[in-house]
């Protein structure tokens, strides 16, 4: 016997589901023993996206197995009802916020990477399964246009961009994380995410162009590539992207 309960869906959850059920509410008919994760993933809605479950005044994890009839009220992590913190659900891991970005999102990474923030990018595209073993295995963040990536189980906290363009993505992330207080601009690579470092002229002179050298004093060396940095004409656009902030 099929049974169902009533999924009433808050603020940017909606942005998951089909045009029909965008009246917040969403019959949902199941058969025995089926987790509320399985049930809010069943409609459109990744699991990182969820902030809080209530039934009543009672707040559920998403093993929560349904009872037929329930009313289960499902809000995202930036507008929910003030609870405490052991109920809500996964949104942020511990530390300073690193990230994994899906095959499609480089100028994205390109972004956080100056801003100082710890970003995996890949040109050539692993594959769901690799980027969401990457994820758990060192707790990472995953920004992905790709609904089905954030579904994996493996993936506990992720963001589906609602943005295109790629500097309104980034906006978009550094408000979604509250990440402004935690910028460390031109402190990573933005060709492999290695940390910066100041060098001597003297040491990576001979690889320097002849303008460059006769212009420039101050260099900067990524100490895992060795790709070398200097405050070039981008300098002054990037930072003043980054002080918009």
């Amino acid at each position: 016997m099929d049974c169902k309960v009533n999924l009433i869906i808050h603020g940017s959850l909606n942005d998951f589901l089909e045009p029909a059920n965008k009246t917040n509410s969403v019959e949902y008919k199941y058969g025995l023993s089926l987790s509320v994760k399985d049930a809010i993933e069943a409609i459109g809605i990744p699991h990182p996206e969820v902030g809080l479950i209530l039934i009543g005044d009672l707040s559920v994890d998403f093993s929560y197995l349904l009872r037929d009839g329930e009313t289960i009220e499902v809000y995202p992590h930036l507008n929910h009802p003030s609870v405490g913190t052991d109920k809500v659900l996964p949104f942020l891991p511990d530390g300073k916020a690193s990230f994994i970005l899906d095959v499609h999102l480089g100028r994205l990474a390109h972004y956080l990477r100056i801003a100082g923030f710890d970003s995996l990018y890949y040109p050539k595209d692993p594959g769901d399964s690799h980027i969401a073993q990457i994820a758990e295995a060192e707790n990472r963040i995953v920004l992905t246009r790709d609904m089905g990536l954030l579904k994996r189980s493996a993936v506990s906290y992720g963001h589906w961009l609602r943005n295109t363009e790629s500097r309104a993505q980034f906006r978009e992330v550094v408000h979604y994380y509250n990440l402004r207080k935690d910028f460390n601009p031109f402190s990573r690579c933005v060709k492999c995410n290695g940390l910066i470092k100041r060098v001597e002229k003297a040491s990576i002179e001979e690889f320097l162009p002849h303008g460059i050298k006769r212009d420039f004093n101050e260099f900067y060396q990524c100490s895992h590539c060795g790709q070398i940095y200097w405050q070039g004409s981008h300098y002054k656009g990037l930072s003043e992207f980054l002080e918009s902030f």
